[in-house]
Protein backbone atom coordinates (compact mmCIF):
# COMPACT_ATOMS: atom_id res chain seq x y z
CA UNK A 1 0.00 0.00 0.00
CA UNK A 2 1.45 3.45 -0.92
CA UNK A 3 1.15 6.48 0.98
CA UNK A 4 -0.19 8.60 -2.13
CA UNK A 5 -1.77 7.66 -5.13
CA UNK A 6 -0.90 6.90 -8.37
CA UNK A 7 -3.18 6.10 -11.37
CA UNK A 8 -0.64 3.67 -12.21
CA UNK A 9 -1.62 1.58 -9.52
CA UNK A 10 -5.01 1.02 -10.54
CA UNK A 11 -5.18 -2.81 -10.81
CA UNK A 12 -8.05 -5.03 -12.26
CA UNK A 13 -9.90 -6.24 -9.89
CA UNK A 14 -10.07 -10.29 -9.01
CA UNK A 15 -11.30 -12.86 -6.69
CA UNK A 16 -8.22 -13.45 -5.45
CA UNK A 17 -8.24 -9.65 -4.00
CA UNK A 18 -11.30 -10.35 -1.89
CA UNK A 19 -9.13 -10.57 1.81
CA UNK A 20 -7.67 -7.29 1.01
CA UNK A 21 -10.37 -5.32 -0.45
CA UNK A 22 -13.65 -6.90 1.43
CA UNK A 23 -11.60 -7.04 5.07
CA UNK A 24 -11.72 -2.96 4.59
CA UNK A 25 -14.79 -2.08 3.54
CA UNK A 26 -16.42 -4.34 6.42
CA UNK A 27 -14.75 -2.42 8.68
CA UNK A 28 -15.79 1.10 6.80
CA UNK A 29 -19.02 3.38 7.13
CA UNK A 30 -19.64 3.22 3.46
CA UNK A 31 -23.76 1.32 3.42
CA UNK A 32 -23.49 1.67 -0.34
CA UNK A 33 -24.10 -1.41 -2.49
CA UNK A 34 -21.12 0.03 -4.84
CA UNK A 35 -19.22 -1.16 -1.57
CA UNK A 36 -19.82 -4.36 -1.56
CA UNK A 37 -17.05 -6.34 -2.95
CA UNK A 38 -19.30 -9.02 -4.34
CA UNK A 39 -21.31 -6.44 -6.17
CA UNK A 40 -18.01 -4.86 -7.46
CA UNK A 41 -16.61 -8.29 -8.23
CA UNK A 42 -19.72 -9.71 -10.11
CA UNK A 43 -20.24 -6.29 -12.30
CA UNK A 44 -16.23 -5.84 -13.12
CA UNK A 45 -16.86 -7.81 -16.11
CA UNK A 46 -18.74 -5.05 -17.74
CA UNK A 47 -17.18 -2.22 -15.78
CA UNK A 48 -13.70 -3.14 -15.74
CA UNK A 49 -13.24 -2.20 -12.22
CA UNK A 50 -10.03 -1.15 -11.14
CA UNK A 51 -8.37 -0.51 -7.34
CA UNK A 52 -5.89 0.27 -5.03
CA UNK A 53 -5.32 0.77 -1.21
CA UNK A 54 -3.66 3.92 -0.15
CA UNK A 55 -2.74 5.70 2.84
CA UNK A 56 -5.67 3.81 4.37
CA UNK A 57 -8.15 4.79 1.82
CA UNK A 58 -9.79 2.43 -0.64
CA UNK A 59 -9.90 3.91 -4.22
CA UNK A 60 -11.87 2.46 -6.96
CA UNK A 61 -12.23 3.19 -10.50
CA UNK A 62 -14.87 1.65 -13.01
CA UNK A 63 -13.09 2.56 -16.17
CA UNK A 64 -16.23 2.03 -18.94
CA UNK A 65 -18.08 4.39 -17.03
CA UNK A 66 -15.20 7.00 -15.87
CA UNK A 67 -16.47 6.07 -12.43
CA UNK A 68 -14.71 6.97 -9.19
CA UNK A 69 -15.06 5.75 -5.59
CA UNK A 70 -12.93 6.74 -2.54
CA UNK A 71 -14.00 4.74 0.17
CA UNK A 72 -13.31 5.47 4.51
CA UNK A 73 -11.90 2.31 4.91
CA UNK A 74 -8.73 2.65 7.27
CA UNK A 75 -8.97 6.33 8.20
CA UNK A 76 -11.54 9.32 7.73
CA UNK A 77 -11.65 11.12 4.10
CA UNK A 78 -9.38 14.33 3.99
CA UNK A 79 -10.22 17.00 1.84
CA UNK A 80 -6.91 16.58 0.49
CA UNK A 81 -7.47 13.26 -0.40
CA UNK A 82 -10.55 14.17 -2.62
CA UNK A 83 -7.91 16.80 -4.24
CA UNK A 84 -5.10 14.18 -4.83
CA UNK A 85 -7.27 11.56 -6.34
CA UNK A 86 -9.28 13.73 -8.66
CA UNK A 87 -6.23 15.62 -9.65
CA UNK A 88 -4.25 12.38 -10.47
CA UNK A 89 -7.11 11.09 -12.54
CA UNK A 90 -7.88 14.07 -14.44
CA UNK A 91 -3.73 14.13 -15.07
CA UNK A 92 -4.66 10.71 -16.71
CA UNK A 93 -7.26 12.29 -18.97
CA UNK A 94 -10.33 11.20 -16.75
CA UNK A 95 -12.96 13.36 -15.53
CA UNK A 96 -11.93 13.36 -11.61
CA UNK A 97 -15.76 13.02 -10.74
CA UNK A 98 -15.73 11.21 -7.36
CA UNK A 99 -19.12 9.33 -6.59
CA UNK A 100 -20.63 7.56 -3.78
CA UNK A 101 -19.87 10.36 -0.88
CA UNK A 102 -21.32 10.20 1.80
CA UNK A 103 -23.35 12.97 3.29
CA UNK A 104 -21.71 12.74 6.63
CA UNK A 105 -18.42 13.42 4.69
CA UNK A 106 -19.39 16.64 3.45
CA UNK A 107 -20.70 17.65 6.21
CA UNK A 108 -17.07 16.98 8.25
CA UNK A 109 -15.49 18.74 5.19
CA UNK A 110 -16.86 21.85 4.15
CA UNK A 111 -13.72 22.88 2.66
CA UNK A 112 -14.84 20.49 0.03
CA UNK A 113 -17.03 23.21 -1.00
CA UNK A 114 -13.86 25.31 -2.50
CA UNK A 115 -12.75 22.84 -5.25
CA UNK A 116 -15.79 20.75 -5.90
CA UNK A 117 -19.32 21.36 -7.40
CA UNK A 118 -21.58 18.63 -4.39
CA UNK A 119 -24.75 17.56 -6.17
CA UNK A 120 -26.70 14.42 -4.60
CA UNK A 121 -27.24 11.70 -6.89
CA UNK A 122 -30.84 11.21 -8.94
CA UNK A 123 -33.69 9.84 -7.04
CA UNK A 124 -32.75 6.48 -9.42
CA UNK A 125 -29.75 5.99 -7.57
CA UNK A 126 -30.97 6.33 -4.40
CA UNK A 127 -30.83 3.14 -2.43
CA UNK A 128 -33.66 1.24 -0.49
CA UNK A 129 -32.34 0.17 3.24
CA UNK A 130 -34.61 -2.15 5.82
CA UNK A 131 -34.75 -2.65 9.32
CA UNK A 132 -33.66 -6.33 8.70
CA UNK A 133 -36.43 -7.54 11.58
CA UNK A 134 -39.29 -5.38 10.40
CA UNK A 135 -38.16 -6.63 6.89
CA UNK A 136 -38.68 -10.80 8.36
CA UNK A 137 -42.09 -10.19 10.16
CA UNK A 138 -43.72 -7.22 8.32
CA UNK A 139 -45.43 -5.61 11.50
CA UNK A 140 -48.37 -3.15 11.26
CA UNK A 141 -51.25 -2.27 8.80
CA UNK A 142 -48.67 -0.41 6.19
CA UNK A 143 -47.14 -4.06 5.72
CA UNK A 144 -50.79 -6.21 5.96
CA UNK A 145 -50.77 -6.91 2.24
CA UNK A 146 -47.60 -8.27 2.08
CA UNK A 147 -48.41 -11.10 5.03
CA UNK A 148 -51.38 -11.60 3.29
CA UNK A 149 -49.51 -12.34 0.19
CA UNK A 150 -47.30 -14.71 1.99
CA UNK A 151 -50.35 -16.02 3.66
CA UNK A 152 -51.71 -17.08 0.57
CA UNK A 153 -48.57 -18.62 -0.52
CA UNK A 154 -48.36 -20.88 2.34
CA UNK A 155 -51.90 -21.82 1.77
CA UNK A 156 -51.42 -22.66 -1.75
CA UNK A 157 -48.15 -24.33 -1.51
CA UNK A 158 -47.98 -26.31 1.64
CA UNK A 159 -44.79 -28.64 0.59
CA UNK A 160 -42.92 -25.72 0.26
CA UNK A 161 -39.53 -24.87 1.65
CA UNK A 162 -36.43 -22.89 2.12
CA UNK A 163 -33.17 -24.33 1.06
CA UNK A 164 -29.82 -22.20 2.45
CA UNK A 165 -26.61 -22.47 -0.04
CA UNK A 166 -27.60 -25.56 -2.33
CA UNK A 167 -25.28 -25.47 -4.90
CA UNK A 168 -28.09 -28.12 -6.83
CA UNK A 169 -30.38 -25.48 -6.91
CA UNK A 170 -27.95 -23.13 -9.18
CA UNK A 171 -29.04 -24.30 -12.54
CA UNK A 172 -32.85 -24.01 -11.91
CA UNK A 173 -31.82 -20.83 -10.33
CA UNK A 174 -30.21 -19.97 -14.04
CA UNK A 175 -33.00 -20.75 -16.01
CA UNK A 176 -35.72 -18.96 -14.14
CA UNK A 177 -33.60 -16.04 -14.59
CA UNK A 178 -33.20 -16.73 -18.06
CA UNK A 179 -36.99 -16.87 -18.41
CA UNK A 180 -37.01 -13.35 -16.43
CA UNK A 181 -34.54 -11.79 -18.60
CA UNK A 182 -36.39 -12.84 -21.97
CA UNK A 183 -39.31 -11.41 -20.70
CA UNK A 184 -38.00 -7.79 -20.17
CA UNK A 185 -38.47 -4.57 -22.43
CA UNK A 186 -36.79 -3.68 -24.58
CA UNK A 187 -35.57 -6.75 -24.72
CA UNK A 188 -31.60 -7.64 -25.26
CA UNK A 189 -30.41 -3.95 -24.12
CA UNK A 190 -27.17 -3.30 -22.54
CA UNK A 191 -28.80 -2.73 -19.19
CA UNK A 192 -29.98 -6.03 -19.36
CA UNK A 193 -27.12 -7.95 -20.60
CA UNK A 194 -24.79 -6.38 -18.05
CA UNK A 195 -26.96 -7.65 -15.35
CA UNK A 196 -27.23 -11.24 -16.78
CA UNK A 197 -23.42 -10.69 -16.90
CA UNK A 198 -22.66 -9.94 -13.34
CA UNK A 199 -25.62 -12.53 -12.42
CA UNK A 200 -23.75 -15.20 -14.09
CA UNK A 201 -20.45 -14.53 -12.31
CA UNK A 202 -22.26 -14.38 -9.09
CA UNK A 203 -23.64 -18.34 -9.96
CA UNK A 204 -19.96 -19.33 -11.07
CA UNK A 205 -18.33 -17.69 -7.95
CA UNK A 206 -21.04 -17.44 -5.34
CA UNK A 207 -19.11 -19.79 -2.60
CA UNK A 208 -15.83 -17.94 -3.25
CA UNK A 209 -17.14 -14.37 -2.75
CA UNK A 210 -19.02 -15.67 0.62
CA UNK A 211 -22.34 -14.87 -1.24
CA UNK A 212 -25.36 -16.59 0.86
CA UNK A 213 -27.54 -18.01 -1.74
CA UNK A 214 -31.60 -19.05 -0.75
CA UNK A 215 -33.69 -21.03 -2.66
CA UNK A 216 -37.68 -21.42 -2.57
CA UNK A 217 -38.74 -24.80 -3.22
CA UNK A 218 -42.75 -25.71 -3.99
CA UNK A 219 -42.41 -29.92 -4.41
CA UNK A 220 -39.52 -30.07 -6.05
CA UNK A 221 -39.30 -26.54 -8.39
CA UNK A 222 -38.06 -23.58 -7.54
CA UNK A 223 -40.24 -20.49 -6.88
CA UNK A 224 -38.21 -18.22 -5.65
CA UNK A 225 -34.48 -17.52 -4.93
CA UNK A 226 -32.01 -14.39 -3.68
CA UNK A 227 -28.63 -13.66 -3.13
CA UNK A 228 -26.96 -11.92 0.13
CA UNK A 229 -23.71 -10.16 0.41
CA UNK A 230 -22.22 -7.96 3.38
CA UNK A 231 -21.80 -4.79 2.98
CA UNK A 232 -20.33 -3.30 6.16
CA UNK A 233 -20.38 -5.37 9.67
CA UNK A 234 -24.10 -3.97 9.96
CA UNK A 235 -25.70 -4.03 6.54
CA UNK A 236 -26.06 -6.36 4.05
CA UNK A 237 -27.15 -6.45 0.48
CA UNK A 238 -29.19 -8.11 -1.74
CA UNK A 239 -27.73 -7.77 -5.43
CA UNK A 240 -30.13 -10.57 -7.21
CA UNK A 241 -33.93 -11.90 -5.89
CA UNK A 242 -35.79 -13.28 -8.92
CA UNK A 243 -39.10 -15.03 -8.16
CA UNK A 244 -41.97 -17.43 -10.67
CA UNK A 245 -45.18 -15.62 -10.77
CA UNK A 246 -46.31 -19.17 -11.63
CA UNK A 247 -46.24 -18.91 -7.78
CA UNK A 248 -48.13 -16.15 -6.22
CA UNK A 249 -46.73 -14.58 -3.08
CA UNK A 250 -43.33 -16.42 -3.70
CA UNK A 251 -41.98 -12.82 -4.50
CA UNK A 252 -43.16 -11.29 -1.20
CA UNK A 253 -41.83 -15.28 0.61
CA UNK A 254 -38.36 -14.75 -0.55
CA UNK A 255 -37.96 -11.07 0.35
CA UNK A 256 -39.12 -11.62 3.97
CA UNK A 257 -37.65 -14.99 4.45
CA UNK A 258 -34.04 -13.21 3.20
CA UNK A 259 -34.37 -10.78 6.01
CA UNK A 260 -34.82 -13.68 8.65
CA UNK A 261 -32.20 -15.50 7.36
CA UNK A 262 -30.35 -12.32 8.53
CA UNK A 263 -30.93 -11.46 11.48
CA UNK A 264 -28.62 -12.01 14.43
CA UNK A 265 -25.83 -11.30 11.26
CA UNK A 266 -27.04 -7.47 10.35
CA UNK A 267 -29.43 -4.73 11.33
CA UNK A 268 -29.94 -3.20 7.93
CA UNK A 269 -30.71 -4.68 4.45
CA UNK A 270 -29.74 -3.01 1.18
CA UNK A 271 -32.19 -3.83 -1.63
CA UNK A 272 -30.19 -1.64 -4.37
CA UNK A 273 -31.85 1.27 -6.67
CA UNK A 274 -34.99 1.75 -8.56
CA UNK A 275 -32.88 2.54 -11.48
CA UNK A 276 -36.36 4.85 -12.13
CA UNK A 277 -38.39 1.88 -13.16
CA UNK A 278 -41.74 3.12 -11.81
CA UNK A 279 -43.35 -0.45 -10.50
CA UNK A 280 -39.59 -1.08 -9.09
CA UNK A 281 -40.09 2.43 -7.17
CA UNK A 282 -43.56 0.79 -6.31
CA UNK A 283 -42.75 -2.24 -4.83
CA UNK A 284 -39.20 -1.19 -2.86
CA UNK A 285 -41.27 1.69 -1.39
CA UNK A 286 -44.07 -0.53 -0.31
CA UNK A 287 -41.93 -2.33 2.08
CA UNK A 288 -41.32 0.31 4.04
CA UNK A 289 -37.84 1.48 3.87
CA UNK A 290 -35.99 2.80 6.93
CA UNK A 291 -33.58 4.76 4.93
CA UNK A 292 -33.62 5.59 1.59
CA UNK A 293 -29.79 6.51 1.12
CA UNK A 294 -28.70 9.20 -1.21
CA UNK A 295 -24.65 9.89 -1.76
CA UNK A 296 -23.17 12.80 -3.46
CA UNK A 297 -20.97 13.21 -6.32
CA UNK A 298 -18.14 16.10 -6.40
CA UNK A 299 -17.27 17.69 -9.59
CA UNK A 300 -14.16 19.65 -9.66
CA UNK A 301 -14.67 23.35 -10.19
CA UNK A 302 -12.01 23.08 -12.39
Amino acid sequence: MSDVFRFEDLRPLELADRAVVETALLASPEQSCEFAFSNLFNWCGSYHTRWTMFDGLLCLWMETNDMLLLAETGRPMRTEDCLAVSGEMQRAGHSGILHHIRRETLERLPDLEKSFRADVMPDEFGEYLYDVERLAFLPGEFLSRKRNMIAQFKRNFPDHRVEVNNSARIPAARQLSAEWFAGQEPPGSQELQREADALDRAFRHWRDLGMDFLAVICGEQLAAFSMLCPINDHVWGEPFEKADRRFKGASQFITSESARHLIGRARLLNREQDLGIPGLRQAKRSYDPVLFLKNYVLTPRT
